[in-house]
């Protein structure tokens, strides 16, 4: 089995109350993003953990909720699977290109005071600082995402 994290980001003209009722009936989390740098600095999106015998699966499944919003309404501006820990084996016979998959990761930070982490992360393309604005446990301020170039996917 894998665990993975399903996102959903849609249209920055979303109302967020509309979409924070169809999170609550759906039983997702809704997130509200906010980055320091991208071509959507606030973005709307669900979170949503799943377990599944293989990719494949987890790829259905996040086809099926963009599907499900996308029905009653909302842009969708791009499907997401994280997948919190893969293996040769669960990828295997997963086209990773052909699915649009690409390979991120996060960490989570308190505070950056003088803003050297900051400075640092603005050089590169595929970094960028986020927080979720929306989250009432949040423990750390930030979030920090690096994508693997070349591999896809935008901030």
């Amino acid at each position: 089995m894998v665990i993975c994290e399903i996102h959903i980001k849609v249209a920055p003209e979303t109302k967020e109350e509309v979409f924070a009722t169809f999170c609550k009936d759906q039983k997702v989390k809704q997130i509200k993003a906010v980055f320091t740098k991208g071509d959507y600095p606030n973005q709307l999106m669900t979170s949503k953990y799943i377990s599944c015998s293989n990719i494949s699966v987890g790829i259905e499944r996040v086809k099926t909720l963009s599907g499900e919003i996308t029905s009653v309404g909302f842009r969708v501006l791009r499907d997401k699977l994280e997948i919190c820990c893969g293996t040769e084996k669960l990828l295997q016979g997963v086209d990773i290109a052909k699915e649009g998959l690409y390979f991120e990761s996060h960490f989570k930070i308190k505070d950056d005071p003088s803003d050297k982490l900051t400075s640092v992360l603005q050089k590169y393309e595929m970094t960028g600082i986020s927080v979720n604005i929306l989250s009432k446990t949040r423990c750390c301020w930030s979030q920090i995402g690096c994508h693997v170039p070349g591999l896809g996917g935008s901030l």
